[in-house]
C-alpha cells in the first residue's frame, strides 16, 4: 500500500477531481485492478523493484526483500496428527478410473 501511495502524485485537494488518485480510486472500486496498476505504472515510476532496492517506509528506509519478509509469518512445522500418512490416504476419496474413458465415450458425450 505504501508503494502505491508513493507512486501517486501529491496534488492539492482541489485538484483531486482530475488527479491520478481519483482515477486510480475509481478503477479499484470497479474491480479493474490491472487497469489501475497500469495507470500508476504509466504515470509513476513504473519499474519493477529489485529485492535489494531501498524504499522509504514509516519505519525508515528498508529493502524490498525486508518489507516482503515482514509481511509473511514465520514458517512452522505442522503437528503430526494433522498430516496424512500412507495408511489413511486411500480411504479419503473414491479413486477415479481413467481406463474406462475412451475416445468412444468422449465422442458420445
Amino acid at each position: 500500500g505504501q508503494c502505491i501511495q508513493n507512486r501517486l502524485q501529491n496534488l492539492p485537494l482541489g485538484h483531486y477531481a482530475n488527479s491520478s488518485a481519483r482515477q486510480f480510486d475509481k478503477l479499484m472500486k470497479l474491480g479493474k485492478v490491472k487497469s489501475a496498476l497500469r495507470l500508476i505504472s504509466r504515470e509513476g515510476k513504473g519499474n519493477v523493484l529489485s529485492p535489494n532496492s531501498i524504499q522509504s517506509t514509516t519505519d525508515g528506509p528498508r529493502s524490498v526483500l525486508d518489507i516482503l519478509i515482514a509481511k509473511h509469518p514465520p514458517s512452522t512445522i505442522p503437528p503430526a496428527d494433522i498430516l496424512l500418512n500412507g495408511d489413511n490416504v486411500n480411504c479419503l476419496h473414491t479413486p477415479i478410473i481413467f481406463e474406462v474413458i475412451t475416445g468412444e465415450v468422449i465422442r458420445k458425450a
